[in-house]
């Protein structure tokens, strides 16, 4: 299964959040990461980046602020 990865700068844009509110988001658990050993740089999943891009969102289609999640 070949699934499409981003970087950190790519899903932080995604997201529309700073790289610094995607680290946060990581480390609360609301998205997960692998490294790529080649260069060790986080790679996250296209699929877990849209579905913490929903979790953002409130039932008012409104952005929720990261924050929320802390």
């Amino acid at each position: 299964m070949n699934e499409d990865y981003l970087q950190a700068n790519e899903a932080a844009e995604l997201l529309g959040v700073t790289r610094h509110k995607l680290y946060n988001l990581q480390k609360n658990k609301c998205i997960k990461f692998t490294i790529n050993p080649m260069n060790n740089y986080r790679l996250y999943k296209r699929s877990d980046v849209e579905e913490c891009k929903k979790m953002l969102k409130d039932k008012t289609g409104r952005k929720v602020k990261p924050k929320m999640f802390l």
